[in-house]
Protein backbone atom coordinates (compact mmCIF):
# COMPACT_ATOMS: atom_id res chain seq x y z
CA UNK A 1 0.00 0.00 0.00
CA UNK A 2 1.48 3.27 -1.00
CA UNK A 3 2.55 5.67 1.71
CA UNK A 4 0.28 8.50 2.39
CA UNK A 5 1.64 11.96 2.78
CA UNK A 6 1.10 11.75 6.55
CA UNK A 7 3.01 8.50 6.77
CA UNK A 8 5.95 9.93 4.84
CA UNK A 9 6.05 12.97 7.13
CA UNK A 10 6.02 10.77 10.26
CA UNK A 11 9.03 8.69 9.02
CA UNK A 12 10.95 11.82 8.22
CA UNK A 13 10.39 13.08 11.77
CA UNK A 14 11.49 9.72 13.31
CA UNK A 15 14.69 9.72 11.25
CA UNK A 16 15.43 13.22 12.41
CA UNK A 17 14.97 12.28 16.11
CA UNK A 18 17.17 9.10 16.01
CA UNK A 19 20.93 9.81 16.58
CA UNK A 20 23.23 9.27 13.75
CA UNK A 21 25.29 6.07 13.97
CA UNK A 22 28.91 6.48 15.24
CA UNK A 23 31.43 5.59 12.64
CA UNK A 24 35.11 4.93 13.36
CA UNK A 25 37.22 7.18 11.25
CA UNK A 26 39.66 5.33 9.16
CA UNK A 27 43.15 6.62 9.11
CA UNK A 28 44.97 6.40 5.94
CA UNK A 29 48.66 5.64 6.25
CA UNK A 30 50.74 8.63 5.58
CA UNK A 31 53.79 8.14 3.55
CA UNK A 32 56.78 10.07 4.74
CA UNK A 33 59.61 10.66 2.47
CA UNK A 34 62.68 8.56 3.31
CA UNK A 35 65.45 10.78 4.58
CA UNK A 36 69.01 9.99 5.58
CA UNK A 37 69.34 8.86 9.27
CA UNK A 38 71.29 11.26 11.52
CA UNK A 39 72.98 10.28 14.93
CA UNK A 40 71.63 12.18 17.93
CA UNK A 41 74.31 13.51 20.33
CA UNK A 42 74.51 11.88 23.87
CA UNK A 43 72.59 13.63 26.59
CA UNK A 44 74.74 14.91 29.54
CA UNK A 45 73.19 13.46 32.71
CA UNK A 46 75.71 14.97 35.18
CA UNK A 47 73.80 16.83 37.89
CA UNK A 48 74.40 20.49 37.90
CA UNK A 49 75.38 21.86 41.36
CA UNK A 50 73.66 25.07 42.02
CA UNK A 51 74.33 27.35 44.96
CA UNK A 52 71.68 27.33 47.65
CA UNK A 53 69.72 30.47 47.86
CA UNK A 54 71.02 32.78 50.57
CA UNK A 55 69.09 32.60 53.86
CA UNK A 56 66.62 35.22 54.39
CA UNK A 57 68.01 37.86 56.68
CA UNK A 58 65.99 38.96 59.59
CA UNK A 59 65.05 42.47 59.40
CA UNK A 60 66.14 44.92 62.03
CA UNK A 61 62.57 45.19 63.19
CA UNK A 62 62.40 41.42 63.88
CA UNK A 63 65.68 41.48 65.87
CA UNK A 64 64.52 44.44 67.90
CA UNK A 65 61.21 42.67 68.49
CA UNK A 66 62.97 39.49 69.73
CA UNK A 67 65.21 41.46 72.10
CA UNK A 68 62.25 43.40 73.39
CA UNK A 69 60.29 40.19 74.01
CA UNK A 70 63.17 38.56 75.90
CA UNK A 71 63.78 41.67 77.94
CA UNK A 72 60.11 41.80 78.78
CA UNK A 73 60.15 38.17 79.93
CA UNK A 74 63.24 38.77 82.08
CA UNK A 75 61.64 41.85 83.55
CA UNK A 76 58.47 39.96 84.35
CA UNK A 77 60.53 37.18 86.01
CA UNK A 78 62.41 39.68 88.17
CA UNK A 79 59.14 41.38 89.09
CA UNK A 80 57.49 38.07 89.98
CA UNK A 81 60.46 36.83 92.09
CA UNK A 82 61.39 40.16 93.62
CA UNK A 83 60.88 39.04 97.23
CA UNK A 84 62.77 35.76 96.68
CA UNK A 85 65.69 37.62 95.08
CA UNK A 86 65.91 40.01 98.02
CA UNK A 87 65.91 37.07 100.44
CA UNK A 88 68.59 35.34 98.36
CA UNK A 89 70.78 38.45 98.38
CA UNK A 90 70.44 38.82 102.15
CA UNK A 91 71.32 35.15 102.61
CA UNK A 92 74.42 35.49 100.42
CA UNK A 93 75.53 38.59 102.36
CA UNK A 94 75.04 36.89 105.74
CA UNK A 95 76.84 33.75 104.55
CA UNK A 96 79.81 35.78 103.32
CA UNK A 97 80.06 37.70 106.61
CA UNK A 98 79.87 34.51 108.68
CA UNK A 99 82.53 32.90 106.48
CA UNK A 100 84.90 35.80 107.07
CA UNK A 101 84.21 35.65 110.82
CA UNK A 102 84.90 31.90 110.94
CA UNK A 103 88.15 32.26 108.97
CA UNK A 104 89.40 35.11 111.17
CA UNK A 105 88.42 33.25 114.35
CA UNK A 106 90.34 30.13 113.37
CA UNK A 107 93.39 32.16 112.41
CA UNK A 108 93.14 34.07 115.70
CA UNK A 109 92.99 30.84 117.68
CA UNK A 110 96.13 29.61 115.96
CA UNK A 111 98.07 32.88 116.34
CA UNK A 112 97.11 33.61 119.96
CA UNK A 113 96.71 30.11 121.33
CA UNK A 114 99.78 28.48 119.80
CA UNK A 115 101.45 28.38 123.21
CA UNK A 116 98.49 26.52 124.71
CA UNK A 117 97.98 24.24 121.74
CA UNK A 118 100.58 21.90 120.41
CA UNK A 119 102.53 23.15 117.42
CA UNK A 120 101.29 20.34 115.19
CA UNK A 121 97.63 20.94 116.08
CA UNK A 122 98.05 24.67 115.47
CA UNK A 123 99.51 24.09 112.02
CA UNK A 124 96.73 21.64 111.21
CA UNK A 125 94.01 24.14 112.23
CA UNK A 126 95.72 26.89 110.22
CA UNK A 127 95.84 24.61 107.18
CA UNK A 128 92.20 23.56 107.51
CA UNK A 129 90.81 27.02 108.28
CA UNK A 130 90.45 27.92 104.59
CA UNK A 131 88.79 24.59 103.76
CA UNK A 132 86.31 24.91 106.65
CA UNK A 133 85.45 28.46 105.61
CA UNK A 134 84.90 27.43 101.99
CA UNK A 135 82.67 24.55 103.03
CA UNK A 136 80.53 26.91 105.11
CA UNK A 137 80.41 29.41 102.22
CA UNK A 138 79.32 26.78 99.69
CA UNK A 139 76.66 25.47 102.07
CA UNK A 140 75.26 28.96 102.57
CA UNK A 141 75.28 29.76 98.87
CA UNK A 142 73.50 26.50 98.09
CA UNK A 143 70.79 27.39 100.63
CA UNK A 144 70.52 30.89 99.13
CA UNK A 145 70.04 29.36 95.70
CA UNK A 146 67.16 27.24 96.98
CA UNK A 147 65.23 30.43 97.86
CA UNK A 148 64.87 31.38 94.19
CA UNK A 149 63.47 29.27 91.37
CA UNK A 150 65.42 30.06 88.21
CA UNK A 151 63.82 29.30 84.85
CA UNK A 152 64.75 26.31 82.72
CA UNK A 153 67.68 24.08 83.75
CA UNK A 154 69.52 26.85 85.60
CA UNK A 155 68.48 25.52 89.03
CA UNK A 156 69.73 22.02 88.25
CA UNK A 157 73.05 23.29 86.85
CA UNK A 158 73.69 25.54 89.87
CA UNK A 159 72.88 22.73 92.33
CA UNK A 160 75.27 20.33 90.60
CA UNK A 161 78.00 22.99 90.51
CA UNK A 162 77.71 23.63 94.25
CA UNK A 163 77.68 19.90 94.98
CA UNK A 164 80.81 19.30 92.89
CA UNK A 165 82.66 22.25 94.47
CA UNK A 166 81.69 21.03 97.95
CA UNK A 167 83.17 17.60 97.23
CA UNK A 168 86.35 19.08 95.79
CA UNK A 169 86.91 21.31 98.85
CA UNK A 170 86.11 18.43 101.20
CA UNK A 171 88.60 16.22 99.34
CA UNK A 172 91.26 18.95 99.56
CA UNK A 173 90.71 19.08 103.33
CA UNK A 174 91.18 15.32 103.66
CA UNK A 175 94.40 15.49 101.64
CA UNK A 176 95.63 18.31 103.88
CA UNK A 177 95.01 16.13 106.94
CA UNK A 178 96.90 13.25 105.29
CA UNK A 179 99.86 15.54 104.53
CA UNK A 180 99.87 16.85 108.11
CA UNK A 181 99.88 13.32 109.56
CA UNK A 182 102.62 12.28 107.14
CA UNK A 183 104.76 15.27 108.12
CA UNK A 184 104.25 14.58 111.84
CA UNK A 185 105.28 10.95 111.43
CA UNK A 186 108.32 11.96 109.39
CA UNK A 187 109.49 14.33 112.11
CA UNK A 188 108.86 11.67 114.76
CA UNK A 189 110.94 9.03 112.96
CA UNK A 190 113.67 11.56 112.21
CA UNK A 191 114.00 12.43 115.90
CA UNK A 192 113.72 8.82 116.99
CA UNK A 193 116.36 7.31 114.74
CA UNK A 194 118.21 9.41 112.21
CA UNK A 195 120.07 6.42 110.80
CA UNK A 196 116.91 4.57 109.75
CA UNK A 197 115.07 7.74 108.72
CA UNK A 198 115.62 7.09 105.00
CA UNK A 199 113.92 3.70 105.24
CA UNK A 200 111.05 5.06 107.35
CA UNK A 201 110.55 7.97 104.96
CA UNK A 202 110.31 5.59 102.01
CA UNK A 203 107.65 3.60 103.86
CA UNK A 204 105.70 6.75 104.71
CA UNK A 205 105.88 8.01 101.12
CA UNK A 206 104.54 4.68 99.87
CA UNK A 207 101.64 4.70 102.36
CA UNK A 208 100.82 8.34 101.55
CA UNK A 209 100.66 7.64 97.82
CA UNK A 210 98.40 4.64 98.30
CA UNK A 211 96.03 6.53 100.62
CA UNK A 212 95.84 9.53 98.28
CA UNK A 213 95.16 7.29 95.29
CA UNK A 214 92.31 5.54 97.14
CA UNK A 215 90.82 8.87 98.28
CA UNK A 216 90.93 10.33 94.76
CA UNK A 217 89.40 7.17 93.29
CA UNK A 218 86.50 7.21 95.77
CA UNK A 219 85.92 10.95 95.25
CA UNK A 220 85.83 10.63 91.46
CA UNK A 221 83.35 7.75 91.63
CA UNK A 222 81.19 9.71 94.08
CA UNK A 223 81.10 12.79 91.83
CA UNK A 224 80.39 10.71 88.71
CA UNK A 225 77.45 8.98 90.39
CA UNK A 226 75.89 11.95 92.15
CA UNK A 227 76.66 14.84 89.79
CA UNK A 228 76.73 13.27 86.34
CA UNK A 229 74.45 10.31 87.21
CA UNK A 230 76.90 7.78 85.77
CA UNK A 231 76.31 4.14 86.70
CA UNK A 232 79.52 3.15 88.49
CA UNK A 233 78.81 -0.59 88.76
CA UNK A 234 80.06 -1.29 85.20
CA UNK A 235 83.06 0.93 85.91
CA UNK A 236 83.95 -1.06 89.03
CA UNK A 237 83.49 -4.32 87.17
CA UNK A 238 85.70 -3.11 84.34
CA UNK A 239 88.29 -1.85 86.81
CA UNK A 240 88.33 -5.29 88.46
CA UNK A 241 88.87 -7.04 85.14
CA UNK A 242 91.62 -4.58 84.18
CA UNK A 243 93.21 -5.03 87.60
CA UNK A 244 93.33 -8.81 87.19
CA UNK A 245 94.86 -8.44 83.72
CA UNK A 246 97.47 -6.01 85.01
CA UNK A 247 98.24 -8.32 87.93
CA UNK A 248 98.95 -11.22 85.55
CA UNK A 249 101.02 -9.03 83.24
CA UNK A 250 103.07 -7.45 86.03
CA UNK A 251 103.60 -10.34 88.44
CA UNK A 252 107.27 -9.54 89.06
CA UNK A 253 106.54 -5.87 89.65
CA UNK A 254 103.83 -6.65 92.18
CA UNK A 255 106.11 -9.22 93.85
CA UNK A 256 108.82 -6.55 94.14
CA UNK A 257 106.30 -4.13 95.64
CA UNK A 258 105.22 -6.63 98.30
CA UNK A 259 108.89 -7.41 98.90
CA UNK A 260 109.45 -3.71 99.56
CA UNK A 261 106.61 -3.79 102.10
CA UNK A 262 108.26 -6.75 103.81
CA UNK A 263 111.68 -5.09 103.92
CA UNK A 264 110.38 -1.72 105.10
CA UNK A 265 107.98 -3.24 107.62
CA UNK A 266 110.51 -5.55 109.27
CA UNK A 267 113.39 -3.05 108.89
CA UNK A 268 115.89 -5.78 108.10
CA UNK A 269 118.50 -3.22 107.13
CA UNK A 270 118.99 0.46 106.37
CA UNK A 271 121.13 2.56 104.07
CA UNK A 272 124.79 2.17 105.00
CA UNK A 273 124.50 -1.32 106.50
CA UNK A 274 126.93 -4.09 105.60
CA UNK A 275 124.80 -7.03 104.48
CA UNK A 276 125.15 -10.36 102.74
CA UNK A 277 122.24 -11.53 100.57
CA UNK A 278 122.81 -15.04 99.29
CA UNK A 279 126.32 -14.94 97.85
CA UNK A 280 126.31 -11.16 97.38
CA UNK A 281 127.99 -9.00 100.01
CA UNK A 282 128.33 -5.24 100.24
CA UNK A 283 127.05 -1.95 101.66
CA UNK A 284 123.45 -0.82 101.12
CA UNK A 285 123.37 2.40 99.07
CA UNK A 286 119.69 2.71 98.13
CA UNK A 287 116.37 1.09 99.05
CA UNK A 288 113.62 1.38 96.44
CA UNK A 289 110.18 0.00 95.73
CA UNK A 290 111.53 -2.33 93.04
CA UNK A 291 115.01 -3.23 94.27
CA UNK A 292 117.91 -2.32 96.52
CA UNK A 293 121.43 -1.36 95.47
CA UNK A 294 124.53 -2.79 97.09
CA UNK A 295 128.05 -1.45 96.69
CA UNK A 296 130.37 -4.46 96.75
CA UNK A 297 133.72 -4.12 98.51
CA UNK A 298 135.52 -4.37 95.16
CA UNK A 299 133.49 -1.36 93.93
CA UNK A 300 130.74 -3.02 91.87
CA UNK A 301 127.18 -1.67 92.10
CA UNK A 302 124.73 -4.57 92.40
CA UNK A 303 120.94 -4.25 91.94
CA UNK A 304 118.89 -6.95 93.69
CA UNK A 305 115.06 -7.18 93.20
CA UNK A 306 113.00 -7.06 96.38
CA UNK A 307 111.24 -10.34 95.59
CA UNK A 308 114.63 -12.09 95.61
CA UNK A 309 115.51 -10.56 98.97
CA UNK A 310 112.21 -11.71 100.48
CA UNK A 311 112.98 -15.34 99.53
CA UNK A 312 116.74 -15.36 100.28
CA UNK A 313 118.73 -15.69 103.49
CA UNK A 314 119.98 -12.30 104.60
CA UNK A 315 122.83 -11.58 107.01
CA UNK A 316 123.14 -8.04 108.36
CA UNK A 317 126.63 -7.61 109.78
CA UNK A 318 125.92 -4.05 110.90
CA UNK A 319 122.86 -5.01 112.94
CA UNK A 320 124.75 -6.57 115.82
CA UNK A 321 126.05 -5.57 119.26
CA UNK A 322 129.51 -7.12 118.96
CA UNK A 323 131.80 -9.27 116.84
CA UNK A 324 133.07 -12.67 117.88
CA UNK A 325 136.37 -13.66 116.27
CA UNK A 326 138.30 -16.92 116.41
CA UNK A 327 142.10 -16.81 116.90
CA UNK A 328 144.41 -19.75 116.19
CA UNK A 329 148.14 -19.83 117.02
CA UNK A 330 150.21 -22.78 115.81
CA UNK A 331 153.51 -23.77 117.51
CA UNK A 332 156.12 -26.24 116.34
CA UNK A 333 156.21 -29.79 117.67
CA UNK A 334 159.49 -29.02 119.44
CA UNK A 335 157.54 -26.85 121.90
CA UNK A 336 157.81 -28.19 125.46
CA UNK A 337 154.90 -28.32 127.93
CA UNK A 338 156.39 -25.43 129.90
CA UNK A 339 156.65 -23.37 126.74
CA UNK A 340 153.03 -24.21 125.91
CA UNK A 341 151.93 -23.01 129.34
CA UNK A 342 154.01 -19.88 128.83
CA UNK A 343 152.34 -19.24 125.47
CA UNK A 344 148.83 -19.52 127.02
CA UNK A 345 149.85 -17.15 129.82
CA UNK A 346 151.16 -14.57 127.33
CA UNK A 347 147.91 -14.64 125.31
CA UNK A 348 145.77 -14.23 128.44
CA UNK A 349 147.92 -11.29 129.61
CA UNK A 350 147.55 -9.55 126.27
CA UNK A 351 143.76 -10.01 126.39
CA UNK A 352 143.67 -8.64 129.94
CA UNK A 353 145.59 -5.52 128.86
CA UNK A 354 143.08 -4.94 126.05
CA UNK A 355 139.93 -5.67 128.04
CA UNK A 356 138.53 -2.22 127.15
CA UNK A 357 137.81 -3.32 123.59
CA UNK A 358 136.06 -6.52 124.65
CA UNK A 359 132.42 -7.14 125.60
CA UNK A 360 131.89 -7.16 129.39
CA UNK A 361 130.76 -10.53 130.72
CA UNK A 362 132.29 -12.43 127.79
CA UNK A 363 135.96 -13.01 128.70
CA UNK A 364 138.26 -14.62 126.12
CA UNK A 365 138.88 -18.35 126.33
CA UNK A 366 142.13 -19.86 124.95
CA UNK A 367 143.29 -23.46 125.22
CA UNK A 368 145.69 -25.98 123.71
CA UNK A 369 143.12 -27.71 121.51
CA UNK A 370 144.83 -29.88 118.91
CA UNK A 371 147.96 -31.71 117.86
CA UNK A 372 147.64 -31.19 114.15
CA UNK A 373 149.70 -32.65 111.31
CA UNK A 374 152.56 -30.19 111.63
CA UNK A 375 151.65 -27.95 114.59
CA UNK A 376 150.43 -27.72 118.13
CA UNK A 377 147.40 -25.44 118.00
CA UNK A 378 146.18 -22.90 120.54
CA UNK A 379 142.67 -21.66 119.81
CA UNK A 380 140.25 -19.24 121.46
CA UNK A 381 137.47 -16.68 120.93
CA UNK A 382 137.36 -12.95 121.66
CA UNK A 383 134.15 -10.83 121.72
CA UNK A 384 134.98 -7.32 120.50
CA UNK A 385 132.83 -4.38 121.54
CA UNK A 386 132.25 -2.84 118.09
CA UNK A 387 129.89 -3.04 115.12
CA UNK A 388 132.27 -1.46 112.61
CA UNK A 389 134.18 -3.78 110.32
CA UNK A 390 137.25 -1.56 110.00
CA UNK A 391 137.46 -1.08 113.76
CA UNK A 392 137.33 -4.84 114.11
CA UNK A 393 140.27 -5.18 111.76
CA UNK A 394 142.27 -2.73 113.90
CA UNK A 395 141.53 -4.73 117.06
CA UNK A 396 142.60 -7.98 115.44
CA UNK A 397 145.79 -6.33 114.23
CA UNK A 398 146.66 -5.17 117.78
CA UNK A 399 146.11 -8.65 119.22
CA UNK A 400 148.15 -10.44 116.56
CA UNK A 401 151.04 -7.95 116.71
CA UNK A 402 151.25 -8.21 120.50
CA UNK A 403 151.26 -12.03 120.38
CA UNK A 404 153.93 -12.07 117.67
CA UNK A 405 156.15 -9.71 119.63
CA UNK A 406 155.88 -11.60 122.94
CA UNK A 407 156.35 -15.02 121.33
CA UNK A 408 159.55 -13.85 119.64
CA UNK A 409 160.83 -12.45 122.95
CA UNK A 410 160.20 -15.80 124.70
CA UNK A 411 161.69 -17.87 121.92
CA UNK A 412 158.45 -19.54 120.89
CA UNK A 413 158.41 -20.62 117.25
CA UNK A 414 155.36 -20.57 115.01
CA UNK A 415 154.75 -23.67 112.96
CA UNK A 416 154.31 -23.90 109.24
CA UNK A 417 153.68 -26.88 106.98
CA UNK A 418 156.76 -29.13 107.16
CA UNK A 419 157.49 -32.79 106.63
CA UNK A 420 160.27 -35.03 107.96
CA UNK A 421 161.65 -37.82 105.81
CA UNK A 422 163.27 -40.86 107.50
CA UNK A 423 165.64 -42.86 105.33
CA UNK A 424 166.01 -46.56 106.18
CA UNK A 425 169.43 -48.20 105.93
Amino acid sequence: MPDTPNTIETKILQNAVQPAPQTTPQTTPQTTPQTATQETPPVDTTPVLRAAPPPEKESIQEVISTITTNASEVGNWFETNQIQLIACGISVLVTTLFTIVILMSLRHIVSRGVSKLSERLGKLIHRLSMHISLLFLLTGLSYSNSLVHFPGQIDRIIDKTFFALFNVVFLAGILSIINAIDKAWSQHFQRKNKESYATSKLMLDLIRRIVKTVVWFIAILFILQNVFHVEITPLLTGAGVVGVAIAFAAQNTIANLFGAFSILGSQLFKVGDWVKIGDTEGTVEQIGLRSIRLRAFEGRLIDIPNRVIADTELDNFSNRDYYRECFTFSLVYQTTPKQMEKALKIINEICADMSGIMVPGKPPRFAFVECADFALKIQGYIWFKTTNFYTLQDYKNHINMAVLKRFNEEGLSFAYPTSTVFLAK
